[in-house]
């Protein structure tokens, strides 16, 4: 009778570990020699990555995780300077004049990840 339980066990562990909802993650690495600023953006209105932009220095990697069913860009922005509020501009890849893109893609020239 133990292996009949034993197996209702496992059945169930097998059911319920094939209907878990699993996240995507996103590593971003700046393998340049300079600092570079990502930008994301979603694109069905859901969870915006990173809070839509940051700073990633030489060397250094961020990992990102979607919800299932997350859709967006990301894009590498360089030249930027902003100031303690947030407000500035990049080279390429500006997304409205803020650290945080909120609703502005990268303005070219940019190179998308879709």
């Amino acid at each position: 009778m133990a292996n009949l339980a034993s197996f209702h066990i496992l059945f169930l562990v097998f059911i319920t570990s094939g209907v878990a909802v699993s996240t995507t993650e996103f590593t971003l690495q700046n393998n340049c020699p300079y600092t570079v600023w990502p930008g994301t953006l979603t694109g069905n209105g859901g969870n915006t990555l990173g809070d839509g932009g940051y700073q990633l220095n030489p060397g250094a990697s961020v990992q990102l995780r979607a919800p299932p069913g997350w859709t967006g860009r990301f894009w590498a922005r360089t030249g930027c300077n902003f100031d303690s509020s947030g407000h500035g501009n990049c080279v390429t890849g500006d997304c409205g004049g803020v650290l945080k893109c909120a609703g502005a893609g990268g303005v070219p020239p940019v190179t998308l990840a879709e």
